[in-house]
């Protein structure tokens, strides 16, 4: 995990083994067809997995780190969105949603940080809920697409959670880890420390002491 090391050296010299979460997906991609997605990083649906799909439409003029930001600013002004109901660790929330974000790590798109707090092996998810919004006020925030701080923004929603079910009328677009896909219902769980993964000792000293900051807060 390169996430938070000042150097690649740092996690191939310097490490040890941790075991990380990751997110199961079940849904069906069509009547009657069931499937599971296993995720390490994020699972989105609506603007953001279009965007993914649209990414890979634009000219090979479009340079690679500016593909997502360009495919981004394209589907503001073309995507619509559906009637949606998030039920998550007892909380029920609808919403004309322009796009949700369930994260185990932090950044995706090229660098956009789509999560804030969440830590690979933290046992829950931090999860991002945009409303419907106006087009000139996502444009006008898209500078905090970088900052993990797309709660400042009106309309948007950060909760914690561990399980998540997700129901859209008509069916939204998903992504996986960057994988598309389509559900009109997913149910989203946590697996904690699934997977080992190689961490920068310094990287999981930094890791514990949110974990502490955090619990002491709670």
């Amino acid at each position: 995990v390169l996430e938070g090391a000042s150097d690649w050296r740092e996690v191939v010299i310097h490490h040890h083994i941790r075991q990380a979460d990751i997110g199961r997906v079940s849904f069906e991609r069509e009547p009657g067809s069931a499937a599971d997605i296993y995720f390490c990083n994020m699972a989105s649906v609506g603007v953001s997995a279009a965007v993914v799909r649209r990414k890979d439409e634009l000219s090979a003029w479009v340079p690679r780190k500016s593909r997502y930001l360009a495919a981004t600013v394209g589907e503001i002004f073309r995507y619509r969105s559906p009637k949606a109901t998030l039920q998550f660790d007892g909380q029920k929330f609808e919403c004309s949603l322009f796009g949700a974000f369930i994260n185990k790590g932090r950044f995706a798109g090229g660098g956009m940080r789509f999560a804030r707090d969440v830590l690979l092996d933290d046992g829950s998810f931090e999860v991002t809920v945009i409303e419907k919004m106006p087009v000139t006020r996502a444009l006008s925030h898209l500078h905090l697409l970088y900052s993990g701080e797309l709660d400042r923004i009106p309309g948007v929603h950060k909760f914690r959670a561990k399980r998540i079910i997700f129901e859209a009328e008509p069916a939204a677009a998903w992504e996986f880890d960057g994988e598309a896909s389509e559900a009109g219902r997913a149910e989203i769980e946590i697996l904690p420390a699934a997977i080992p993964v190689c961490m920068a000792n310094a990287v999981q000293e930094r890791n514990e002491s949110k974990i502490t900051h955090r619990n002491n807060i709670l």
